[in-house]
């Protein structure tokens, strides 16, 4: 990625859609947090992970646009910075593990519904130390899982390369087996937990008892905004998993930055995007708490406005 000053007409147009998209994502998942952080849910445990969720996405969204736009990384001639700078940022090594931490966010959220539905008695027993464990898994995770990446991208006569074929036929092996390892936990393992979940969940809403019939509903609407989520969280994250395995079991050509790259790309920031979308369309309380946030916003702006007049 980067702004290059010789791009195609296709590049060009390329960059220029996911910059939209891009600043569309960040800004929305931004309002996002700040509504969730003046009218909190019921649930502290909800809180925690809509909040994170929004995080995110947010600082994906912003990384890509970054990466979008700013010039390609020129050697800085400090060896140490130039090799930490291609694996982290030409290597998409943050970015990935932004992309991975959303999704275990994901599992969680769909943990959360659990919970709530199927075990509520369960629900709010030691709920400051579920949030901690389950934060600690969903940024540690994806920083050791990622490591490979400092091995892949080296710094090869001045410029970052993936390159590992003169490692040895060994370290070749290694890099077969992690793009296989890469499509079970971005993809086929959490997919199956939300899956397995969700299941457990839809079976259990149907026969969900509470005194408080407004409560029902809520937690009804709620938990389908949820499942609307994970269907496209499915449907935008499947290709590059793939498309990356395939790649480095020489199936097909598997190149960093290259249009089939960058769609795979494209397709996860997408999904980080309109996530906030899905939960202001699908359910009034949410569209009832951006109303009451930002209208008071206003409200406040004019009071202040008009005191300034007076």
């Amino acid at each position: 990625m980067g702004k290059n000053e010789d791009e195609t007409i296709e590049y060009f147009i390329y960059r220029i859609s996911l910059t939209l998209i891009t600043l569309f994502g960040f800004l929305n998942n931004f309002m996002f947090f700040i509504v969730l952080c003046l009218r909190s849910l019921k649930s502290k445990y909800t809180n925690c992970i809509l909040r994170n969720q929004s995080i995110i996405d947010s600082s994906l969204c912003l990384i890509t646009l970054l990466a979008l736009n700013l010039p390609k990384t020129s050697s800085s001639g400090i060896l140490f910075i130039d090799q930490i700078s291609c694996s982290i940022w030409t290597g998409q090594y943050l970015e990935y593990c932004f992309i991975l931490a959303g999704e275990y966010n994901l599992v969680f959220t769909a943990v959360d519904r659990f919970w709530a539905v199927v075990t509520p008695s369960f629900y709010q027993k030691n709920i400051n130390r579920k949030i901690i464990l389950s934060f600690v898994f969903i940024y540690t995770f994806p920083v050791i899982f990622n490591w490979p990446q400092f091995i892949e991208f080296r710094l090869i006569n001045g410029t970052c390369n993936s390159d590992y074929s003169d490692l040895g036929p060994n370290i070749v092996m290694f890099f077969k087996v992690n793009s296989t390892m890469w499509v079970l936990f971005q993809y086929i393992i959490p997919v199956a937990i939300i899956i397995f979940l969700y299941w457990k969940v839809y079976k259990a809403m149907n026969k969900l008892k509470s005194n408080n019939e407004e409560t029902k509903k809520a937690t009804m609407k709620f938990t389908k905004a949820t499942m609307i989520v994970v269907i496209i969280f499915m449907l935008t994250c499947f290709f590059d998993p793939f498309y990356y395995m395939l790649g480095y079991l020489g199936a097909v050509e598997y190149v960093f930055n290259s249009p089939l790259q960058l769609t795979g790309i494209s397709l996860i920031t997408i999904n980080s995007a309109v996530n906030p979308v899905v939960y202001f369309i699908t359910m009034k309380s949410f569209r009832k708490f951006y109303f009451d946030v930002f209208c008071r916003c206003r409200k406040r702006s004019n009071a202040i406005e008009t005191s300034v007049f007076e």
